[in-house]
């Protein structure tokens, strides 16, 4: 386990999203909305799920609540390996969002 700018990795190249403090999320959040609306612009828009490393299981929960956050407001849900990637970094604003709204972040800022 190291630390790297505050986030604590337990796994290589893994970062938990908890360890992160409120101002980060926020910064996190906004960083990935400014580039979902700039990637929004471009002509392809599409990310390979399945070629970003991860395991089966990991894929197959990623693609289960990306579709159902994009399902609850978002364009329609794509059950394929290629996605919107502006579309799969408003979802992950949207996590950080829902997590720097935990009561238990504004112990951490």
């Amino acid at each position: 386990m190291g630390i790297f700018m505050g986030m604590t990795y337990h796994t290589p190249g893994l970062v938990y999203i908890q360890d992160m403090t409120a101002a980060q999320l926020k910064v996190l959040a906004h960083l990935l909305d400014k580039a979902a609306s700039e990637f929004s612009n471009h002509g392809c828009n599409d990310l390979h799920l399945d070629r970003l490393g991860l395991t089966t299981e990991e894929l197959a929960s990623f693609k289960e609540n990306y579709i159902r956050y994009v399902d609850d407001g978002e364009e329609s849900g794509e059950a394929g390996n290629c996605v919107q990637d502006w579309l799969v970094m408003r979802y992950l604003a949207h996590i950080a969002k829902q997590e720097v709204s935990n009561p238990l972040k504004s112990e951490k800022t």
